[in-house]
């Protein structure tokens, strides 16, 4: 991600990668996120956390305009 917030366009993201398993351990890092993050809203509002990520993975594209 850049300074900005936003996700760096593919050729500038290429650059920061030493070795596929710096991929591998950033995916699983934003997906224990994603699980952290669902877990503490399904604490509030009573939904099912795997329906909160469902929700989120089906929309994904708005955040990221």
């Amino acid at each position: 991600m850049g300074r900005d917030g936003q996700i760096l366009d593919l050729e500038e993201f290429a650059k920061t990668i030493d070795n596929p398993g710096d991929v591998y351990g950033m995916v699983e890092e934003m997906l224990g996120m994603i699980w952290h993050l669902a877990n503490r809203v399904a604490q509030v509002t009573g939904e099912d956390p795997a329906a909160i990520v469902e929700g989120a993975r089906a929309q994904f594209g708005d955040g990221l305009g």
